[in-house]
C-alpha cells in the first residue's frame, strides 16, 4: 500500500510536525483548542516572495528576516510549511495559532529540525521547492450520530469540498490536522487495490470515509475515533516556488497551479506534451502503459484493447498535426500489437476483426479502422490498404437490420443475435470511422453507410431527450464532419442541426458560475456528470465541441463559432490544468514519468491512456480558437477566477 511504500501519513498536534515518513514525531501528543474562523486572507506577490525567501533562509540556518506590517497584521488559524524534493518524502508542517507570522516562524523551525529534512533535503535546499500557506477558515462540523455511517459520510461530504477542505479532529488528548492536499499526496482520490479501474474512484462520501479513517488512525490508532471527537473543516491559502525559480511564487489549489488563459502556443504545447506522453509509454512490443499511478509509481496490471486502439489513432493524428516521426513510429508499434490479434474469420472472409481473448467487439474494429484513416498515405503498405478495407467492411458486417443499430460482438453478428441494449459508444465510433474512411479514400460506400446509420442515431439521441450527452460524443463529431462534407443543402442543414444539438447539450452540461451542483473556479468548463468534475468526460465532449467549432467556422456561422469557441476553450482550460507539467508535479516521486499525462480528475492522480487520447484531437482542432475569437470581438473565455 502507498502508506507503507512511499508515504507514512502523520497528522499534526500542537507540539508535533505533520510529515510523511517522519520517524520519532509520529503520534506525538498535543492538545489545541480550535476556534471557528472565517477570513479571506491573501498575500500580494511581493509578500508571497518574501515568505518563500524567509522560509528558505530559515531552513538553511539563517535568521528569518523581519516582516512588513501587512504580514505582521495577519492572524489566521495557523501556518503551513512544506518542502518537496523528489523522490524523497515531502516534509509538511502545520503550526496552529492565531498570529500567522509567529506561527510561520515556528513551522519553519520545526521543519528544519525534522530528521528526514536534515538527512535528505538540507544540503540540497536550492533544488527543493518550498510551499507556504495560511489557514484562513475553520468551521465546526455537525455530526448526527443517530444516522448510519453511510448517511453520515454522505452528509459530511455535502459540507466538504474534495481537495479544498481539510479536517481537524479534537479529542481529549490530541488535536489532529489533516491538510486538504493529503488527498493528492497520498493518492486517496482513487482506490486501485481492487484491481479495477472502473468503479473505485473516491470522491464525495467515499473520500470522506477514507479521510476520517486515516484521521482516526493518527489520533487514536483505530478507524472510528472520529465518532467520539469534535470535527472541524478548514481551508488554506497556499503558494509554492515556481519550477526552477526559487522564491518566485505560484498560487496552488488542489495541488496544482491555476494556469494562464490559453492561446495557440499553450494549446499546441499541451497537445505535444500529450502526444509525447503516449509515445513514451509504448514499449517494444507495442503495448502501452494502460494505467499509471504516479504517486505510487505503479502500473495497473489490466488492459483495455479498445482504448489501446484509440491511442493508436491519437498518435497518428499527432504525427499529422506536428510532423514528428516519433509519433508515427510509436503508433506503428502500437498498431502492430493490434495486428497480431487481427484475423480474417472463416465466416466472413471479406472482413478483418481484432480478436482479443476469443472476442471481437465493434468498438475496437472501428477505432483501428479510424487509425488507418489517420495513417498517412506515405506510410501505407499494400497490406495496410487491404486491412483498412477489411476493417471498414467489418463495421458494415456488424450492422443490424434495424438501421443505425449494431451488434456489439462478432459472435452476435454471426448469429444475428441482438444485444440486450446498444453499446453506449461503439455505434458512434463506427459512424465516425466510416466518415473518416470516406474522407481518406473517397469511396462512397463508406459515406453511404454513415448516412444510413445517421437516422437511427438521430432517433436514439432524440429519444434520450438530448440528455445522454456522453454517449453521443462520437456521433456529434461524425455529424459535424458530415455537415462539412455534404453537398446537398438540405442534408447539410440536417447534419448541422444534429451536430449543433449535441454541442448545445455539452454546453448545457458544463460547469459555469452558479451551477446547480456548486462551482469553484477550477470547475469551469468541466463536465457536470460528477463533482468535482473529471477529465475524460470533459475531453470526450470537447471533441464534439471542437468539431462543431470548426463546422461553424467553415459555414461562416459567426455566432455559433463564438459560442462553441468559448465552450471548447473552457473545456480545454479545465483539462490542461489537470495535465502533469514540471510546474504542478512537485509532490510526485518521479515527475518525469508523468509529464504530459492527464490526471483522472481534480482529485485523482491516475493517468490512463484514454484520458490523453480524447483530449488530443480537441487540442489539435482548437489550436487557433483563442485568436479566432479575438478577431470576432470575444475578448476572453474565462470568468472571474476569484476564490471564495
Amino acid at each position: 500500500m502507498l502508506s507503507t511504500k512511499r508515504f507514512s501519513i502523520v497528522m499534526i498536534a500542537l507540539t508535533a510536525i505533520l510529515c510523511f515518513g517522519c520517524a520519532g514525531q509520529k503520534g506525538a501528543d498535543g492538545k489545541h483548542d480550535v476556534s471557528e474562523l472565517d477570513q479571506k486572507i491573501t498575500f500580494t506577490d511581493a509578500q508571497q516572495a518574501f515568505l518563500l525567501d524567509a522560509a528558505r533562509k530559515g531552513l538553511s540556518g539563517e535568521s528569518i528576516p523581519a516582516a512588513e506590517a501587512g504580514i505582521l497584521g495577519i492572524e489566521g488559524g495557523g501556518a503551513v510549511v512544506e518542502v518537496f524534493l523528489s523522490p524523497n518524502h515531502p516534509v509538511v508542517t502545520v503550526m496552529p495559532g492565531d498570529n500567522f507570522f509567529e506561527d510561520f516562524k515556528k513551522a519553519v523551525k520545526r521543519t528544519a529540525a525534522d530528521a528526514n529534512f536534515k538527512a535528505k533535503m538540507a544540503t540540497r535546499l536550492t533544488d527543493a521547492r518550498i510551499k507556504v500557506g495560511v489557514i484562513n477558515s475553520v468551521k465546526k462540523i455537525s455530526v448526527n450520530h443517530e444516522l448510519s455511517e453511510k448517511q453520515i459520510y454522505k452528509r459530511l461530504s455535502r459540507q466538504m469540498e474534495d481537495g479544498l477542505n481539510g479536517f481537524i479532529m479534537v479529542t481529549p488528548q490530541k488535536t489532529v490536522y489533516q491538510i486538504p492536499e493529503m488527498v493528492f499526496y497520498d493518492g486517496w482520490g482513487i482506490n486501485y487495490r481492487s484491481r479495477s479501474d472502473q468503479r473505485n474512484r473516491r470522491y464525495g462520501r467515499t473520500l470522506v470515509a477514507k479521510q476520517l479513517r486515516e484521521l482516526s488512525k493518527e489520533a487514536a490508532g483505530n478507524t472510528t475515533e472520529w465518532k467520539n471527537a469534535e470535527l472541524y473543516k478548514f481551508t488554506t491559502y497556499t503558494f509554492i516556488d515556481k519550477y526552477g525559480q526559487p522564491g518566485t511564487p505560484v498560487l496552488s489549489r488542489r495541488a496544482k497551479n491555476m494556469i494562464a488563459p490559453l492561446d495557440h502556443e499553450s494549446i499546441r504545447a499541451a497537445a505535444v506534451a500529450n502526444a509525447d506522453y503516449l509515445a513514451r509509454i509504448v514499449d517494444d512490443s507495442g503495448k502501452l502503459v494502460y494505467l499509471y499511478f504516479p504517486v505510487e509509481d505503479e502500473k495497473f496490471p489490466g488492459y483495455g484493447i479498445v482504448r489501446h486502439a484509440g491511442s493508436v489513432f491519437g498518435l497518428f493524428e499527432s504525427y499529422n498535426a506536428f510532423g514528428d516521426k516519433k509519433y508515427y513510429e510509436a503508433g506503428r508499434k502500437a498498431l502492430n500489437y493490434l495486428l497480431d490479434m487481427t484475423v480474417v474469420p472463416d465466416e466472413a472472409p471479406n472482413i478483418a476483426i481484432v480478436r482479443e481473448r476469443g472476442r471481437s467487439v465493434l468498438g475496437t474494429n472501428a477505432l483501428v479502422a479510424m487509425a488507418y484513416a489517420a495513417l498517412p498515405e506515405e506510410f501505407m503498405t499494400d497490406k495496410d490498404k487491404e486491412l483498412q478495407e477489411k476493417l471498414g467492411e467489418s463495421i458494415l458486417y456488424y450492422r443490424m437490420p434495424k438501421k443505425g443499430y449494431f451488434y456489439t460482438s462478432f459472435k452476435q453478428a454471426v448469429g444475428k443475435k441482438a444485444p440486450k441494449e446498444q453499446s453506449r459508444y461503439y455505434p458512434g465510433e463506427a459512424m465516425l470511422a466510416l466518415v473518416r474512411l470516406y474522407e481518406k479514400t473517397g469511396d462512397k460506400k463508406w459515406w453511404d453507410a454513415a448516412a444510413e446509420i445517421s437516422p437511427g442515431q438521430k432517433q436514439r439521441w432524440q429519444d434520450a431527450g438530448h440528455n445522454e450527452v456522453g454517449n453521443y460524443c462520437w456521433v456529434g463529431q461524425a455529424w459535424a464532419r458530415m455537415a462539412r462534407l455534404e453537398k446537398d443543402p438540405a442534408m447539410r442543414e440536417e447534419y448541422k442541426n444534429l451536430a449543433y444539438s449535441h454541442a448545445d447539450a455539452v454546453i448545457k452540461h458544463q460547469f459555469v458560475p452558479g451551477h446547480r451542483r456548486g462551482y469553484y473556479p477550477d470547475y469551469l468548463g468541466g463536465a457536470d456528470n460528477s463533482a468535482p468534475p473529471r477529465t475524460t468526460p470533459t475531453s470526450a465532449r470537447g471533441e464534439s465541441l471542437a468539431e462543431n467549432y470548426l463546422l461553424a467556422k467553415f459555414l461562416g456561422d459567426v455566432e455559433s463559432q463564438k459560442k462553441y469557441g468559448v465552450a471548447i476553450l473552457r473545456a480545454l482550460h479545465f483539462v490542461i490544468q489537470n495535465q502533469f507539467t514540471n510546474e504542478n508535479s512537485w509532490f510526485l516521486p518521479y515527475p518525469h514519468k508523468a509529464l504530459g499525462g492527464i490526471r483522472g480528475s481534480l482529485i485523482a492522480n491516475d493517468i490512463r491512456i484514454d484520458y490523453n487520447q480524447h483530449v488530443l484531437s480537441s487540442k489539435i482542432n482548437a489550436q487557433d480558437a483563442r485568436e479566432d475569437l479575438k478577431a470576432l470581438g470575444v475578448a476572453d473565455y474565462l470568468v472571474a477566477q476569484e476564490w471564495e
